[in-house]
């Protein structure tokens, strides 16, 4: 038996981007406490916060 690599990579790229999008939710929903805790002093994280 010879496997497809068209089509296993489509499998592989499916998989992905199934995982991509719960990490993304997951992400926005607690990555804002470490982005103002680690980024914020060089980096503009909250609306009113001002750039250096």
């Amino acid at each position: 038996m010879t496997v497809n690599p068209t089509a296993s990579l489509g499998v592989a790229v499916v998989l992905l981007m199934e995982s991509a999008g719960e990490s993304a939710v997951a992400d926005s929903t607690n990555g804002r406490p470490i982005a103002e805790r680690w980024c914020a002093e060089c980096h503009v994280v909250t609306p009113g916060q001002s750039s250096l």
